[in-house]
């Protein structure tokens, strides 16, 4: 399946919009002024996808 540049731009534009949403609901400002970002969950990826050697 390929997608024109018009509907790669749709989707990267609501993606980031959905990112940009989340991360307003974790970012906080503490009682001295600092911001803060709610970190409520980090996946992880297998070393074969982060450029890890491959045994198999």
């Amino acid at each position: 399946m390929f997608l024109t540049e018009k509907e790669m731009e749709h989707i990267a534009k609501r993606t980031a919009d959905i990112v940009l949403a989340e991360l307003r609901r974790s970012i906080h400002r503490s009682p001295d002024g600092n911001l803060t970002v709610e970190v409520v969950r980090i996946d992880t990826l297998p070393a074969t996808l982060k450029g890890g050697a491959s045994h198999g």
